[in-house]
């Protein structure tokens, strides 16, 4: 008979077909080079639905706004890369910190309610992050003193 420890540490070891997926995804843009941009895109996309995945199983929150630390995250490496350093990964680096800190200032309200709750602070967090995005005009002065027509 086995134990519930012995379950669950045989389940959480890494499977063939695991590692061979991580190694073709790791292969496709070297066996498919003019295809790059569209594994890529594919792969931002999966890291995407593997981050609800995280929420919903992790944390049972059934989240509607988790776009919002997506966007977030885009968002805040984008303009660093444009304003500090085009460097990607200190980039990433900045945008997993500002992601981070918005996920702590908007725990404080979402793990306060129950499941309807949580779900509806969620969607409003993001609502509220979008109208921010839109009305944000980050047009900057160069050193010329011109304003950047971003």
């Amino acid at each position: 008979m086995t134990s519930a420890y012995d379950t669950l540490r045989g389940a959480s070891r890494w499977k063939a077909k695991e590692l061979l997926g991580i190694l073709l995804v790791a292969l496709g843009p070297l066996l498919f080079p003019g295809k790059s941009l569209l594994i890529n895109e594919v792969v931002i996309v999966a890291l995407f639905a593997i981050s609800l995945d995280l929420i919903v199983g992790y944390t049972g929150i059934a989240s509607l706004g988790h776009a919002a630390f997506f966007g977030m995250g885009a968002y805040s490496a984008a303009l660093f890369a444009k304003f500090v350093m085009p460097d990607p990964l200190v980039g990433l680096a900045f945008a997993i910190a500002v992601s981070t800190l918005l996920g702590l200032a908007c725990s404080l309200t979402v793990l306060r309610g129950t499941a309807l709750t949580s779900v509806m602070v969620t969607l409003g967090m993001s609502l509220m992050l979008f109208e921010l995005a839109n009305k944000l005009d980050l047009r900057l002065p160069l050193k010329s003193g011109v304003l950047n027509p971003c």
